[in-house]
């Protein structure tokens, strides 16, 4: 197994004897062309859950993404991740591009609950500081511009759309975030969480891969797509008691208005009109 393309291309990946499913060059090509095409990796964090050998978030780090986290529960896949991990700095391009990675033993369920933990926690600091005429605490780690999940064929059917529903609501993502799912064809296809819809769907063979995005990007009203190392800074979810969502500015897109840097419609919603990102391929 290897990297197919980009700055890591070629290199070797360690992969467990057993117990995970390689994703197949073709797929692997297919999802990296699509996420290349929407500007998803240029400079964002990955987080690669149900990792396994770790073939998507090192894919994605060779493409343009500078940051990934890989999990998995699995103490051989671990194991192979940190290989792999030893191997990738040894490349020049480690650390010119000044790419860096984390791995995390255990289940996708009790990393993304830790995650909801700390960007929450992290959320009420900031609040608390910005009344205080602070500024905020340390931030809780990465926002994540793509999420990988790749769970064993095994895995149901309703315990994984609990967990993309965990996923999506952690504040943990960029607005702009895009979940690629990885599924067989026997098993239902994913439904997205509240506020957020099924981008596309392709086949090959006997996987099924589905993009869910936020649905306000969906229809082009997302504003700055994180790209070339620039952050997101358009719409963020909230919600309310009864568990609805909706959008709402974050504080750096309103920054960004009173810096002049959102310069016209094209780069953020305007009167609930869908404008094209320029920033965008």
């Amino acid at each position: 197994m290897r990297i197919i393309a980009g700055r890591l291309k070629n290199m070797p990946l360690d992969a467990p004897k057993s117990g995970t499913r390689p994703t197949t060059d073709r797929t692997k090509e297919a999802v990296f062309s699509h996420l290349k095409s929407i500007g998803a990796l240029d400079g964002g964090a990955v987080l690669d859950l149900f990792a396994g050998s770790g073939a998507l978030g090192f894919e994605a780090l060779s493409r343009g993404a500078d940051q990934a986290v890989f999990v998995d529960a699995s103490a051989g896949a671990v194991a192979c991740l940190r290989r792999s991990l030893a191997t990738a700095r040894k490349n020049r391009s480690w650390n010119e591009d000044g790419l860096s990675a984390r791995i995390v033993r255990g289940t996708a369920q009790s990393y993304i609950a830790k995650l909801t933990k700390a960007h929450s926690g992290e959320a009420k600091n900031a609040e608390q500081k910005a009344d205080e005429g602070s500024g905020a605490l340390a931030a809780a780690g990465p926002r994540f511009s793509v999420v990988f999940l790749d769970p064993p064929y095994a895995f149901s059917d309703a315990g994984f759309n609990c967990l993309l529903a965990a996923v999506a609501s952690s504040g943990a993502l960029e607005d702009s975030c895009v979940m690629v799912v990885e599924r067989s064809s026997r098993s239902a296809q994913p439904a997205p969480p509240a506020g957020w819809e099924t981008e596309m769907t392709r086949s090959y063979g006997e996987t099924v891969i589905s993009y869910l995005s936020a649905a306000e990007w969906k229809r082009g009203r997302g504003g700055i797509r994180s790209h070339g190392g620039v952050r997101s800074c358009a719409l963020r979810w909230q919600t309310d008691a009864a568990g609805a969502c909706s959008p709402t500015e974050s504080q750096a897109l309103k920054a960004a208005r009173r810096s002049g840097s959102v310069p016209d419609e094209r780069w953020s919603p305007v009167d609930g009109k869908p404008g094209r990102n320029p920033m965008m391929r």
